[in-house]
């Protein structure tokens, strides 16, 4: 856990909007990985996300595939709403096909991942059109 504190942390920094101290944070958890060790990065993606870099997100998705099928339901849902999140913003950028990473969304219980949106307009207002928010909920 504690060698997984450093991206949990650049994780939480980049939801809030704070990429500088975020970037910080995964770089110290770059220096904690063990060489040769298989690890994902939700610090990365969310950063990422955050820097609306999309098409690295949903790369980096993909090339994690098999690193995050052995992950948590929990876990796997919320990198699906991230990537439908990013999928979506490239549609609208030009670069994809809307609707494509929408499935499986359907799983999803509304606001069971409203806290994405919390101080990420451009998150919420995904949630909000998709039927995953808390306000829609209500």
């Amino acid at each position: 856990m504690y060698a997984a504190a450093p991206d949990i942390l650049a994780a939480c920094l980049a939801l809030q909007g704070d990429l500088v101290e975020a970037r910080h944070w995964l770089e110290e958890a770059h220096r904690r990985r063990r060489p040769g060790a298989a690890n994902f990065s939700f610090g990365e993606v969310f950063i990422l996300c955050r820097e609306e870099r999309y098409g690295a997100v949903v790369r980096l998705l993909d090339d994690g595939l098999d690193a995050t099928a052995k992950s948590l339901v929990h876990s796997r849902k919320l990198l699906g709403v991230v990537r439908a999140f990013a999928w979506d913003a490239l549609a609208m950028e030009g670069g994809g096909t809307p609707g494509e990473e929408l499935k499986g969304l359907e799983a999803i219980q509304p606001g069971e991942f409203s806290y994405l949106g919390a101080r990420w307009p451009r998150m919420e207002a995904f949630l909000r059109a998709r039927g995953l928010s808390e306000k829609e909920a209500a």
